[in-house]
């Protein structure tokens, strides 16, 4: 397991921890951060899409930029769909920021 960490930004009513972890369950690293935004805000999360990118003067990227939606499912029995409850923007640095338990003690 690693610690991702990140910056986050949006609207609506979440909360945003101080790093993910990346597990072996997780597609990609923009996954486990919107897990963990969703988890800590007790709302589940509605895909994660990539929304763009920073770059410095060289042009090289310094961070990726994702969107995702957090909210409830609504029940089928109620016509289906899913409750936004947030609107939520994050960056993950380029390389990320990732450590293991290891380096942090």
């Amino acid at each position: 397991m690693a610690r991702i960490y990140f910056d986050a930004w949006g609207r609506g009513d979440f909360t945003t921890p101080a790093f993910a972890v990346l597990t072996a369950d997780d597609y990609t690293p923009a996954h486990a951060v919107a897990r963990a935004i969703s988890a800590k805000s007790r709302v589940d999360f509605w895909g994660v899409n990539r929304e763009g990118e920073t770059r410095n003067a060289q042009n090289e990227t310094v961070s990726v930029h994702y969107r995702t939606n957090l909210g409830r499912p609504i029940s089928r029995d109620l016509g289906g769909g899913f409750a936004v409850r947030a609107e939520v923007w994050f960056a993950i640095p380029t390389p990320p920021r990732i450590s293991t338990q290891n380096e942090e003690d």
